[in-house]
């Protein structure tokens, strides 16, 4: 990889800064990809805004540290996304944690391939949302549902106990006797 960016700095003339801007410029058209589909998803706006953090953060690190040349940048990188998304393990909903990874991982990979193809941009085939373990809404349908037809179902009174019969027992004697003596 070391290799592919001295080319392009050699060819392109394109220094470390211009590699960073450029990088996070991509990382930023591929957000609403990414994090669109959790705008309107319940709790909102908690889980888009999660997936942006963090897809944010995914970007402007893994941009500088593949523009260096970092060596050790995969491991960096996974390491930061442990630590970025621990804080998710505990809130609701659970897929939080899940969603931040994501975002986060996709971030990587889109810096990774913007550098790998010597500053050209990358498409990554799991940017969208959909491709996660946890996904997206989609759009709802406008299909009629078929209508359910409900039977009329005759509940029968709950079995009385004793007590409730002997009351109801005395009080049609009390009434019987009542109307005996009128």
């Amino acid at each position: 990889m070391k290799a592919v960016f001295m080319i392009l700095a050699l060819i392109a003339g394109i220094t470390h800064g211009e590699c960073v801007s450029e990088c996070q410029s991509q990382g930023g058209r591929l957000l609403e990809s990414v994090c669109g589909g959790y705008r309107d998803r319940l709790p909102r706006p908690a889980l888009y805004n999660n997936c942006v953090e963090a897809h944010r953060l995914g970007t402007r690190e893994a941009c500088s540290a593949y523009c260096n040349q970092d060596v050790n940048a995969d491991s960096h990188l996974i390491e930061m996304q442990s630590t970025v998304c621990e804080k998710y393990r505990t809130i609701r909903p659970k897929e939080s944690q899940s969603i931040c990874a994501n975002a986060f991982r996709t971030a990587i990979d889109s810096a990774k391939g913007f550098v790998a193809n010597g500053g050209e941009e990358y498409e990554s085939t799991s940017s969208s949302s959909q491709a996660t373990s946890v996904p997206a809404p989609s759009t709802p349908k406008t299909d009629k549902k078929p209508e359910i037809k409900i039977k009329d179902v005759k509940v029968d009174a709950k079995p009385k106990s004793m007590l409730e019969a002997a009351r109801e027992e005395a009080l049609a004697a009390a009434q019987a006797s009542r109307t005996i003596e009128l």
